[in-house]
């Protein structure tokens, strides 16, 4: 074994992701000699901490208020791209995360956040089912009529609570 006093490390390009060099030789004043050797490697992107998605309620249902969802984990600052990759007539997501619900079903909202040199990209999603509103009814009229053996009769009005626009 050569001791580490007789020769010489230099690397080249070793701190970020990418193609490096490593070069050993002997040192001048060492009691060996040898042949310089230069080697490439790869640094691979490091893979950060997974992306988690909150914020999302526990039940969501038509004709509730938008909500907001937020993102945490990876590495740095890259903005984070949010869509909706299940049920876009369904719901829709904003540029900063809020979501907004049109109509009932199953909903699937992705959250993206781009690598850079070092790092890998990232995403996560969340899933959820927009529930019916309930609706119940306040009043209903009906005109009155004589008896005729049918079941049938005419409503004049209904009066229900809960119905959403849009």
């Amino acid at each position: 074994v050569v001791p580490e006093t007789a020769y010489e490390v230099s690397y080249q390009n070793n701190v970020n992701a990418g193609t490096a060099t490593v070069t050993v030789k002997a040192k001048a004043d060492s009691n060996y000699t040898f042949a310089e050797l230069t080697e490439t490697f790869e640094i691979k992107k490091a893979s950060p901490t997974a992306l988690t998605i909150s914020g999302q309620p526990a039940t969501v249902t038509y004709g509730d208020q938008a909500f907001q969802l937020t993102v945490s984990g990876g590495i740095g600052d890259g903005a984070v791209i949010w869509s909706v990759t299940q049920g876009s007539d369904i719901a829709a997501v904003s540029e900063n995360g809020t979501v907004t619900i049109n109509g009932v079903g199953n909903v699937t909202v992705k959250a993206a956040r781009d690598g850079d040199n070092n790092h890998e990209a990232l995403s996560a999603e969340c899933s959820f089912t927009v529930q019916p509103a309930v609706l119940t009814v306040a009043s209903v009229t009906a005109e009155n009529k004589s008896y005729d053996g049918n079941k049938a009769v005419k409503i004049n009005a209904v009066t229900l609570n809960g119905i959403q626009t849009g």
